[in-house]
């Protein structure tokens, strides 16, 4: 039996050791924003399950501060630029990030996303809402979405919790294609054409582009 004095020695040593960390929780909502990936071409991961930009599995970026879609949720891809006023001023964009070691163990994980929590953003398109409306795609990760990206960081028209620049947010960046999938309602019964609306704003930047989409998510096959 250990003496007293060593009983009492370990007692204050483990009542007072600084505590672990907590993990972080999983969750399975997520920020859905959607991406023209044929228009970007090069992606940080080989298309291990067919994913596709217009059919299911459609491909996907998952943010790098995710906690659930990140392998290094905390780091990410880098620092954000100290001169952000003049970088997003500038409208030179430098390219993206490569963070393909940050993501390698996503590369082909697959989810199925369904749309669960209606519109962000303005919470409506041409005049009527979004609800959230069931709809479900199957999604693989083929690349990243950077949080140190202009294109992420420049949004100065969407909240900061639903960029992927935003830590702790689990961030799906999706094809464009699968919109009209999630959005099927009455309002809307063949879906919101989203590659159109992305099409005119291109052309005219002071067109709307439909809302991003509050979403669920689970473990899926391709």
């Amino acid at each position: 039996m250990l003496p007293i004095t060593t009983l009492a020695i370990l007692f204050i040593a483990l009542t007072t050791a600084t505590p672990s960390p907590p993990l972080l929780k999983r969750n399975s909502q997520a920020v859905a924003t959607f991406n023209d990936f044929k228009g970007q071409g090069a992606v940080d991961c080989p298309k291990l399950n067919g994913a596709s930009f217009t059919s299911s599995p459609f491909g996907a970026a998952s943010g790098d501060l995710s906690p659930d879609f990140s392998t290094n949720p905390t780091a990410g891809c880098g620092p954000v630029p100290s001169n952000l006023a003049q970088v997003c001023a500038s409208g030179k964009l430098p390219p993206a990030p490569t963070c393909y070691n940050k993501v390698g163990t996503h590369c082909g994980k697959c989810y199925t996303v369904t749309n669960s929590g209606g519109a962000l953003n303005s919470g409506q398109w041409l005049s009527k809402p979004v609800p959230a409306t069931q709809g479900k795609v199957t999604v693989e990760i083929i690349d990243t979405c950077p949080h140190n990206h202009p294109m992420n960081y420049c949004k100065t028209n969407v909240p900061d919790n639903q960029k992927c620049s935003a830590p702790g947010t689990n961030a799906l960046d999706i094809d464009q294609h699968a919109y009209k999938l999630l959005t099927v309602t009455k309002d809307f019964p063949q879906g919101i054409d989203y590659v159109a609306a992305y099409a005119a704003y291109m052309a005219d930047k002071t067109k709307p582009l439909p809302p991003n989409l509050m979403v669920s998510w689970a473990t899926g096959s391709c």
